[in-house]
């Protein structure tokens, strides 16, 4: 385009802001760096923005066209128009017959006017230039090896392609894990749960309709005595005058007082900061678990690469990373026909965004089919992606373990011999519920008949204050 990158620049898509954070305020912008081109222009038809020099705004619009089988050759197949010369403010062209200041008309530049040619000579040498700098980084390297160790240039090759492959397969292991562990909570929720609560109508239907009543008593007392202690804090006294005025309220012979706004006594609790979820000894045990020898030197420079790759991630914007990903596989354009399948994982893609649940979202991002892409990622990176599996893993092994110690699990696959006998348990908890509801409906009666005597008392001295003296006696 001819134009060397000194002025400020930025790309945007519908929910996607990326440039360089040093030239942008804007808190939710991502480092351009960071992001592929496959989450700024995620299928095809897809479009975004670029906008560069802030000053002169010029925009460019986009289009993801079709997609090919990547190659190494940097080119550009086709263009139109050219681009305006850069940091000069585009002039007025003089119409026909009409003269510039030098007095001469100068011809207008026709608007296909690009040298695709020397374009594509442009970029054949950056695309040289990048090759040389690696090399010569990678040759510095060497030689300041080569310095610190007092030794010989020597040239090690190392095959990473075992290793990767072993981490890779770790990786798929704690992912089949976690995904056989969720089929089986979907299971137990879909199945387990509501023929668990069909046996519990028919079995002890007429108990539950008891406890219902009890506990609907133990909610009005409760009420009660409340308002009693509410009319009390507000000027109404002695106690029994408050519990008949309660009494009068519930009964509808009095409105509900109107009173004032208490203030919040709660002191604002300052957001909690989202915890680590790695830690160097942790990296460690994942690296050294492997089964793969490496010196002291390498596992401590994959410690901190891992270190590094997860100190930068922020958990709202790994969570919209992860929902642009999801969004980009379960599209029609990729996917195809929304199936009954991908809609179950869209809606429950859009709750655990709006939850802002990170563990649910790589999950449901594994089930989309994203593992293919785990070939691509460096060793560190793969590590990092076991320790993030086996934190989920963990977490979702708690929740199933909690529900395993449940009735209703596995009761659909039981028999009726075994499902007697959870019914039993079942009896045996619903006893000691009732008798608890029944101790608490009886210290509330009870505080309730003593309030109610106080009321009499208070009552009959009202009473004996207000007799009238008989004149004609």
């Amino acid at each position: 385009m001819g134009w060397g990158d000194r002025e400020p620049h930025v790309f945007a898509s519908e929910d996607l802001l990326a440039g360089d954070v040093d030239e942008i305020a804007d808190p939710d912008a991502e480092d351009e760096s960071r992001v592929p081109i496959g989450e700024l222009l995620p299928f095809i038809g897809a479009e975004a923005f670029y906008l560069y020099d802030f000053a002169m705004e010029w925009r460019h619009r986009l289009r993801l066209l079709d997609l090919e089988p990547g190659t190494d050759q940097i080119a550009l197949l086709k263009g139109s128009g050219r681009c305006p010369i850069e940091g000069e403010t585009p002039q007025a062209v003089a119409g026909k017959g009409k003269k510039s200041a030098a007095g001469k008309n100068k011809p207008k530049a026709p608007a296909s006017s690009v040298d695709i040619a020397a374009i594509n000579e442009e970029l054949g040498r950056l695309e040289n230039r990048w090759r040389r700098k690696r090399r010569l980084l990678s040759k510095d390297t060497g030689r300041a090896g080569a310095a610190k160790g007092k030794a010989k240039k020597e040239l090690i090759l190392l095959d990473t392609a075992k290793i990767r492959a072993g981490y890779l397969k770790d990786l798929q292991s704690v992912r089949n894990r976690i995904l056989a562990i969720e089929d089986e909570l979907a299971q137990h929720e879909s199945h387990d749960v509501p023929e668990f609560r069909r046996s519990l109508n028919v079995e002890f239907g007429a108990r539950f309709s008891a406890m219902r009543e009890l506990q609907q008593e133990i909610d009005w007392l409760t009420a009660r005595l409340a308002l009693v202690q509410k009319l009390m804090q507000h000027g109404i006294r002695p106690v029994g005058k408050a519990y008949l005025q309660a009494l009068r309220i519930e009964a509808g012979e009095s409105p509900y007082p109107d009173f004032p706004p208490e203030r919040d006594e709660i002191p604002p609790q300052t957001a909690a900061e989202p915890e680590n979820l790695f830690d160097r000894e942790t990296i460690r045990n994942f690296i050294s678990e492997a089964g793969d020898e490496l010196t002291e030197e390498e596992m401590e420079s994959l410690t901190e690469d891992v270190l590094e790759g997860a100190g930068e991630r922020d958990l709202v914007s790994e969570c919209k990373s992860l929902y642009r990903k999801i969004v980009s596989l379960l599209h029609p354009d990729r996917a195809g026909e929304m199936t009954a399948q991908r809609k179950d994982l869209w809606l429950r893609a859009q709750d655990a965004y709006a939850d802002g649940d990170v563990l649910s979202l790589r999950s449901i991002l594994d089930r989309c089919g994203a593992g293919t892409r785990d070939q691509y990622l460096t060793c560190s990176e793969v590590i990092a992606a076991i320790a993030q599996a086996t934190i989920q893993l963990q977490a979702i092994e708690m929740f199933r373990e909690r529900e395993t110690n449940e009735a209703s699990w596995d009761f659909n696959r039981l028999n009726e011999k075994k499902r007697k006998s959870r019914l039993r348990r079942v009896t045996k908890d619903l006893d000691e519920e009732e008798d608890n509801l029944r101790i608490q409906l009886a210290e509330l009666q009870r505080e309730c008949q003593s309030l109610e005597d106080e009321a009499k008392e208070w009552e009959s001295e009202q009473e004996d204050t207000s007799v009238q003296l008989d004149l004609f006696r």
